[in-house]
């Protein structure tokens, strides 16, 4: 994760991921803070080399890790119900 530059739609992703599965407040606003910048970077069309690119710590990254695992499985699962037949 870290020194990698992402899309608007990946960072995206990781702020839905940390706003509904990170319950530690502090590495969830870092994280949402940090995906924030980084979308603006974007949107302003800044060149890769003044982009910053999200640099978490290991905390953030374990904890984000975690909540993409979630999202996912929450996604497969809502899926799954809305396939079911009923």
């Amino acid at each position: 994760m870290n020194g990698k530059a992402y899309s608007n739609q990946a960072l995206s992703i990781m702020i839905t991921a940390a706003d509904h599965y990170i319950e530690a407040t502090d590495v969830r606003d870092s994280i949402i803070a940090k995906c924030h910048w980084e979308i603006g970077m974007v949107v302003c069309d800044a060149p890769e080399h003044q982009r910053s690119a999200i640099t978490l710590t290991p905390q953030e990254i374990k904890a984000l890790n975690n909540a993409t695992r979630q999202l996912r499985a929450s996604k497969l699962t809502t899926a799954g119900q809305g396939s079911s037949g009923e």
